[in-house]
């Protein structure tokens, strides 16, 4: 039987969604939620994500990434920002994201990034 990985995207933007599902190939599938609120609703219901990744927005990462951990503790958090810096990285990780990746998402670092987290036992990067 096919194991279907699953990514929860929330506030992604269409061409990252297609970047993502890309990434995945025809063993992922990519929802999308327009809102944090959304996305934590998603969560709530189903906790079967692999992945969930959160757009940087008006409230501070660390709350996020909290808010995401506890609704689904088993998924791996990856952060989507377009003002990625070294702080807003260090920043993350020291939250409990695995990663942060900047946007427009494009490239291998991405790809690599979407396939280790999928990757049985990936501990986050800092780790």
């Amino acid at each position: 039987m096919e194991c279907i990985q699953k990514v929860l995207a929330i506030e992604a933007s269409y061409d990252d969604l297609s970047r993502i599902q890309q990434c995945l190939g025809a063993e992922g599938q990519v929802h999308a939620a327009a809102t944090l609120d959304e996305g934590l609703r998603w969560l709530q219901a189903e906790q079967a994500f692999s992945i969930v990744l959160d757009v940087e927005g008006s409230q501070l990462p660390l709350e996020v990434i909290h808010q995401l951990q506890a609704a689904a503790p088993a998924a791996r958090v990856i952060l989507l920002s377009r003002l990625a810096d070294e702080r807003l990285w260090i920043e993350a990780l020291e939250a409990g994201a695995y990663d942060l990746l900047r946007q427009p998402l494009g490239g291998m670092e991405a790809a690599g990034v979407v396939r280790s987290a999928l990757l049985p036992g990936a501990a986050a990067v800092a780790a």
